[in-house]
Parts: C-alpha cells; structure tokens; sequence
C-alpha cells in the first residue's frame, strides 16, 4: 500500500500533468495502459504523459513510489527533467503549472530550495 508521501506526490503530479493537458492545445495528454510510442494497450503502463503521443517521463505513481523509497528530492528531482521539457516546449502551459512546480521544493533541505526555484523561473527556450 502507498504511503501518504507516495499519495500526495502522485496527486500534485498528476494535477500538475491535468493543468499541462488543459493548455497545451491538445498536444499533452495523460494516458493510461498505454505503449510509449502509440495507443497500443499496455497493461505494464500506468498513468503517463503523452506529448505529441510519444511518452514523456515516468508513470506518476512510479514518482510518488520514488518519494517513498528514496525520499522526495529524489522524486522531483527526476520530475525536474519533464518539467524543464514543458516550460521549453509549451511556456503557456507551463506558466498556467509554474507555482504548483515551485511548490514541490517545499521539502527540498533549505539549501536547495532557492535552486529548484530560480530553475523554473528561468525560461528554458
């Protein structure tokens, strides 16, 4: 059974994804069951990211699993990858997500706190 940890990132992730989906024209959906490259079922596949129908990044729930085991700058810290790709490729969409990015530093030690935010504010076109 998940943690609460675990819970917690894979529902601000997936609301994260839900707000990338809603602004950016249709281009990124989550999908579920489905094969990285096309809509062949999967059912090893979790809820992931599609953009442009290729897989980008993990499944959510393996994220909020990364939290549990490794704790949670683990976890955001290979989400920052997707993250970064979003704000370069979709800046509206990412813009609409950008607070709820920053916010997931809040359990960062203090030191990297400042980093993780001056990463999203900086466009990455």
């Amino acid at each position: 059974m998940a943690s609460e940890e675990s819970k917690e990132l894979t529902a601000r992730l997936t609301t994260i994804a839900e707000t990338w989906a809603r602004e950016s024209g249709g281009r990124i959906r989550i999908a579920k069951n489905e094969a990285d490259a096309d809509t062949t079922f999967d059912p090893e596949a979790q809820e992931h990211l599609k953009v442009d129908e290729r897989r980008l990044g993990r499944d959510l729930p393996l994220y909020g699993f990364m939290a549990e085991m490794g704790g949670w700058p683990a976890a955001i810290g290979d989400f920052a990858d997707v993250a970064i790709k979003i704000q370069r490729l979709f800046p509206a969409a990412f813009e609409a997500s950008k607070a709820d990015v920053i916010a997931l530093g809040e359990r960062l030690p203090d030191k990297l706190k400042p980093k993780w935010a001056e990463i999203f504010e900086t466009a990455h076109g």
